[in-house]
């Protein structure tokens, strides 16, 4: 069904969200157990590739890069394990392409007798690897070090005051990094908590000092996208650490895992609907959210199901956790792109790394949300409708005066044009437009569309 209203849409350059833009990424790390061929490293970069992803998030543990003791207590490194080589093939193309990295550690690890989250010998450790990374491997994308995944959880600290035992290990490692002169040359990012947002509230108190961003997981239910929920919740968080944080307004604010749980089978960690339209629209719209909330950038969870075995399963089960954009080690069936790598993967490509985002005004119609970039080489406009009903719109936006075309995608159910690799193409080409004046566009029913005026090179970020 299409509606017969008009509506004007005006976006206002001015009215600018975050200045600095840090991009929407995803989860990517190394194979918990699949050394994959040179053919699938060769498919996963080029499909990283397309979306032109500015950020990701990798996390690994002590245990990735220390086997055990020797007789002195000393730490015995193996700088050269199968997971630290599957590490080194992410990082190496960060590296090449100038892909910002937040990277850390999933939590203690009791297998080589790190059994405390606080305790000062694991601060030690993640000191010997960031000088190893920085200094002999000579990674400088690595923007950011999280220390404990979603620290709030039963599933990542010890039983107690978990705030506190986090903050005793944060501190422990704040002050290993000054010793080794790591200071400044990786920043710190916290809390990491996992809905339970309140952990911002007390890091800007407790450590506002060290912490050069902050961040939240969030994994919610269709309403709380569908009801506008997540901006209301993202927006109030970004106005605590404006108004608590003496240095707050500088700092960014991020969703570092962002997925959806309803639907999800609980006991193996797998989400089924990854593999739906229906996901895709969703997530974009949870994006848009983050956008207008304040927040500087999303980590969707997560790349690629053969990175993680699915809880409760034994090495080699084959079991994984369902969250990727594709399984690369699945059947042919699986390996294939699924939907939400469309939406998704034109927002990372066209909400670059340091773009201005702004609101696009679409007045009060509840379902129906949209965020704007500008940056050097153009503008992108994103909107998603999640209503029953098609939209028709017109699009005003002033003082862009030198941008005559722009490129247009669809992801809708019955109309979202790919190349034969599953790539997004443009749904139509317009060229001669005039956005002082205005010009008519169609969001359909349960769709995200995107405009850009941004070309991308086919040199990626030379």
């Amino acid at each position: 069904m299409q509606t017969d209203t008009q509506q004007v849409v005006r976006v206002d350059s001015d009215n600018v969200l975050t200045s600095y833009y840090c991009g929407v990424g995803f989860e990517w790390d190394p194979s918990d157990d699949h050394d994959y061929t040179e053919e699938q490293w060769q498919t996963i970069f080029r499909r990283v590739a397309y979306t032109r992803v500015p950020i990701i998030r990798l996390m690994l543990r002590a245990a990735s890069y220390v086997t055990g003791w020797d007789e002195a207590g000393n730490p015995i490194y193996d700088w050269e394990s199968a997971h630290m080589r599957r590490v080194y093939r992410i990082l190496d193309f960060c590296e090449e392409h100038r892909i910002d990295v937040i990277i850390g550690e999933w939590s203690r690890s009791p297998e080589i007798g790190i059994t405390v989250s606080d305790n000062p010998v694991w601060a030690e450790l993640i000191g010997d690897f960031l000088a190893y990374m920085l200094d002999v491997r000579r990674y400088t994308v690595l923007r950011y070090y999280n220390f404990i995944n979603e620290p709030n959880g039963y599933w990542a600290t010890e039983d107690g005051d978990r705030f506190a035992i986090w903050s005793r290990g944060l501190r422990n490692l704040e002050g290993i990094m000054r010793k080794r002169q790591l200071w400044g040359r990786i920043e710190l990012l916290g809390p990491d908590s996992s809905n339970q947002d309140e952990w911002v509230d007390w890091s800007v108190h407790e450590h506002g000092s060290i912490l050069s961003a902050y961040d939240v997981h969030r994994y919610v239910m269709d309403e709380d996208i569908r009801s506008g929920e997540m901006e209301r919740q993202i927006r109030m968080k970004r106005s605590y650490i404006d108004e608590h944080d003496p240095e707050g307004a500088s700092k960014s604010y991020l969703m570092t895992e962002a997925g959806i749980v309803e639907g999800k089978d609980e006991l193996h960690d797998q989400q089924p609907r990854v593999k739906t339209f229906e996901y895709g629209v969703l997530m974009a719209d949870f994006t848009i959210q983050s956008i207008l909330g304040g927040q500087a950038g999303m980590i969707a969870w997560m790349l690629d199901d053969s990175m993680h075995r699915a809880p409760g399963y034994t090495r080699g089960s084959g079991e994984l956790k369902t969250w990727g954009f594709w399984n690369t080690i699945g059947p042919v069936e699986e390996q294939a792109l699924r939907p939400w790598y469309y939406p998704m993967s034109l927002l990372s490509r066209y909400m670059p790394r340091g773009c201005r985002t702004v609101r696009v005004d679409l007045g009060n119609r509840p379902l129906v949300r949209g965020a704007a970039a500008f940056a050097d080489n153009g503008v992108t406009v994103a909107i998603v409708n999640e209503g029953s009903e098609s939209m028709q719109l017109t699009l005003v936006m002033s003082g862009v005066h030198e941008i005559r075309t722009l490129t247009e995608y669809v992801y809708a159910d019955s109309l979202r044009p790919a190349d034969r690799d599953g790539f997004p193409v443009p749904a139509s080409l317009r060229s001669d437009v005039n956005l002082d004046a205005g010009i008519k566009v169609t969001i359909p029913a349960c769709s995200f569309v995107l405009l850009t005026s941004m070309s991308i090179a086919e040199e990626w970020m030379q």
